[in-house]
């Protein structure tokens, strides 16, 4: 009698966790050991293991190349005779860059198992005269977060401007020469803006 009751209390303990393992989102046990014969011996193991992996990758590559190249030089007025003036004008050269890269980062909202556990009901009665009865229960619960953000950016800017190289050579009489070049004005405005902060809440 006291084999068949051993017997009995274990295949309780395997239905048990096979109800855990198929049901994983109640995460709660209902074990009833109760009304068995004296000295019997009733044994009922519960584990519980709730894990919560969340993986996050970030690769940003970004590669920016700007080449401006402006020339308003090389006019020529050469061997001019007389008395008329010689004028040579170059305009400006003018260029704005702009380069903005902006990079994202990791956000992460971990419910741990994506449940909330209602707790164990066990109960122990109405067993006979020095019956041995056993109950254990494990509940574990892990929660991973791994975040990784990998960003590389490179700006490459270029910028030649010339407004010179104008000549007036071998000009002869009265006349005035006069050789003007016009400013060169560059604006290049590198922006990196890295979301790279890891969240996890």
């Amino acid at each position: 009698m006291t084999n068949l009751k051993f017997k009995l209390a274990t295949g309780v303990a395997t239905a048990t966790l096979l109800a855990a393992a198929i049901a994983p989102a109640t995460f709660a046990s209902t074990v009833k050991v109760s009304n068995n014969a004296k000295k019997s011996v009733n044994v009922v193991g519960i584990s519980t293991v709730k894990t919560t992996v969340v993986g996050q990758t970030n690769n940003t590559k970004v590669l920016n190349l700007t080449g401006v190249f402006q020339n308003t030089g090389g006019n020529k007025a050469n061997d001019n005779t007389g008395s008329g003036d010689v004028k040579v004008t170059s305009g400006p050269t003018n260029s704005v860059v702009t380069n903005t890269t902006t990079t994202g980062g990791n956000a992460a909202v971990v419910t741990p198992c994506g449940c909330t556990g209602t707790g164990d009901d066990i109960t122990i009665s109405g067993n006979g005269k020095e019956s041995f009865n056993l109950v254990l229960v494990g509940n574990y619960n892990k929660t991973v977060v791994s975040q990784t953000n990998n960003t590389t950016v490179v700006n490459g800017t270029v910028v030649a401007q010339n407004t010179g190289g104008n000549k007036a050579n071998d000009n002869t009489g009265g006349g005035d020469v006069t050789v003007t070049s016009g400013a060169a004005n560059s604006t290049v405005t590198n922006t990196v803006t890295t979301g790279g902060n890891n969240l996890s809440l």
